[in-house]
């Protein structure tokens, strides 16, 4: 939500994107972007809740699994 705030504070400056790029919450802000969505289009997007009241955000990737005792003897070189 940060990089979104920020972004609407530099477009009420009238600048405006040229390019973009980011990595982690700034890919995720970057792709909105790219695909067209407006500020308050995004914000709305990263406001979305699960049923369970839930940031759809917190869901979209399993938890990790753990490593086996062989995974973790394998030599990988």
């Amino acid at each position: 939500m940060v990089f979104v705030g920020a972004l609407e504070a530099y477009m009420a400056e009238g600048l405006s994107v040229g390019r973009l790029m980011g990595t982690s919450a700034g890919a995720i802000t970057a792709t909105f972007l790219a695909a067209g969505y407006m500020i308050d289009e995004v914000q709305d997007a990263l406001k979305e809740k699960t049923d369970d009241g839930r940031s759809v955000f917190e869901t979209f990737l399993g938890k990790p699994g753990g490593f086996s005792e062989q995974d973790l003897l394998l030599d990988v070189r």
